[in-house]
């Protein structure tokens, strides 16, 4: 399966921009309510091969106190390209979320692709000191059920 990889950075934390990932520690709900800017968007291929997922892909991804979450990401890509298939360009998606032991999973309830809706989205999760959280899946939507 594909695997992806996440790097976003917490947008009212103050922390600077050495290591992203020292310091991993327990995530705790209050870890995660706010507002995250994508730093990275990686996808690993069945053989390994590693590539981003568009040219300049941007994004934020967002959790409140209440259990929601919502998040919006795009490739970069020019707007001539993205438009030919936005599918392979744009994701969103919005719902509730549940972490359990440095896992979240994300209950879709709204997405930019109507085969999204209904889906568990599982990423597993690590958070820095430094206000960097890391999130991986596997599988086509990242694993889904």
């Amino acid at each position: 399966p594909l695997k992806s990889s996440t790097l976003i950075h917490n947008m009212h934390s103050s922390a600077g921009s050495c290591k992203y990932m020292e310091d991993i520690r327990p995530i705790t709900q209050a870890d995660l309510i706010g507002t995250w800017k994508l730093i990275d968007f990686k996808i690993t291929k069945p053989d390994g091969h590693t590539k981003d997922w568009g040219p300049k892909s941007n994004g934020i991804l967002m959790y409140d106190a209440t259990g929601h979450m919502s998040t919006s990401i795009n490739s970069g890509a020019d707007a001539e390209t993205a438009a030919k298939d936005l599918d392979k360009h744009i994701l969103f998606y919005a719902g509730t979320y549940q972490l359990k032991h440095n896992q979240i999973t994300h209950f879709v309830t709204n997405a930019s692709n109507p085969l999204r809706v209904g889906k568990s989205f599982v990423r597993d999760a690590e958070i820095s000191d430094k206000k960097y959280l890391r999130l991986t899946a596997e599988g086509d939507y990242g694993h889904a059920s």
